[in-house]
């Protein structure tokens, strides 16, 4: 079967509740009630990132939770649908998961699942996890009998990989330096970054049909898809974790055409995207999602310099320096979160059989 990964939007939050509710019926015996709710799916969502798999008919038949902490990654809430538990979808989705965490420079991926499925750790050790200690149930009022949490992890990084170049960029952005730069390559950003959001690039693309000068010149900035929390006493920003990119792709192109030259956000683009950023020799990057006051230690100064109207989509001048990301969509066309599931798709490792999958 054909799938189609993902990262998940909040229109897809009824639709995952509905999957991941559906294939953990399997621990209804010391489970009270679902094992989900849309208001969980949506902060983990906002916070971190969902993958979605679409079988060739559209629907919906896979998903997974992934979060980031600095180089340790973590999946759980694993779904797959029940007729489709056994042919594979689950470890096909495991290895989408452990590809979205490599990209974003971590170097071990975690675990976690219920002692009561003890079919659970046999699977996970065949694809490469090993346990690691024990955790409590962090829901123990939903417990029909005690019920504990044993902990797994897995190494991500090989020695020589793609994953080890790493360069250090100054902006603004030159056509030499994008040049330089391929899929998997860890960079640096010292400089002036800018802030824009949805609201923004609304505002930005308004005022270009409208003839009007805009209020900063884009000719080869880095736009960083954030909308910071206020800042506490004494500091110079809130929490400024990135946004998922997914949802500016349609404000993409006439950025990339006013001279845009980096993109920073959260997980994958559509191909449209990729397409204008090749055609307009730039870069898109991840920044490493759910660690925005890790990220806060890069960011020097910040200053609202258009549209202080929307808050906190206002756009912001930010100054960095060894701002962290990596190189998602490079100006020769490359994807490497495509390119890591087709890796996994062509490699000669079997696939073993996937039934209830739990974490």
């Amino acid at each position: 079967m054909e799938l189609r990964f993902r990262t998940a939007r909040t229109d897809d939050i009824p639709a995952i509740v509905s999957l991941v509710n559906l294939a953990y019926r399997v621990e209804d015996f010391f489970i009270d009630g679902n094992r989900t709710h849309e208001g969980e799916v949506g902060e983990l969502l906002a916070a971190d990132t969902f993958l979605v798999a679409e079988g060739d008919d559209g629907e919906l038949i896979a998903s997974v939770h992934v979060s980031i902490a600095g180089d340790r990654g973590y999946f759980g809430m694993l779904s797959v649908h029940p007729t489709l538990q056994g042919s594979g979808v689950g470890r096909r989705v495991v290895a989408a998961a452990e590809t979205l965490a490599r990209a974003y420079g971590c170097r071990e991926m975690d675990l976690s699942y219920v002692h009561l499925r003890p079919e659970l750790p046999v699977l996970y050790r065949k694809f490469g996890y090993r346990e690691t200690g024990t955790a409590p149930f962090p829901h123990p009022w939903k417990l029909k009998q005690p019920a504990h949490l044993v902990t797994m992890s897995k190494p991500l990084h090989e020695e020589n990989s793609d994953m080890a170049k790493s360069m250090a960029l100054t902006t603004p952005l030159t056509d030499e330096a994008v040049d330089g730069l391929e899929i998997g390559t860890h960079v640096t950003f010292t400089g002036i970054i800018y802030t824009a959001r949805d609201a923004a690039h609304k505002r930005l693309i308004e005022l270009v049909q409208k003839g009007e000068e805009l209020p900063i010149d884009l000719r080869g900035q880095v736009i960083y898809y954030v909308g910071p929390t206020p800042p506490r006493p004494g500091a110079v920003i809130g929490s400024a974790g990135p946004t998922t990119a997914m949802r500016l792709d349609p404000y993409t192109e006439p950025m990339l055409a006013l001279g845009v030259k980096g993109i920073i956000g959260k997980g994958g683009r559509g191909p449209a995207v990729r397409e204008a950023i090749a055609k307009h020799h730039a870069v898109y990057c991840i920044a490493v999602g759910g660690t925005g006051a890790l990220l806060n230690r890069h960011i020097k100064s910040a200053e609202v310099v258009a549209f202080e109207d929307l808050g906190t989509e206002a756009i912001r001048r930010l100054e960095v320096e060894g701002f962290p990301a990596i190189v998602v969509n490079d100006c020769r066309g490359g994807d490497l979160l495509e390119a890591g599931k087709k890796e996994y798709r062509t490699s000669s490792r079997p696939i073993p059989a996937v039934r209830s999958l739990g974490g």
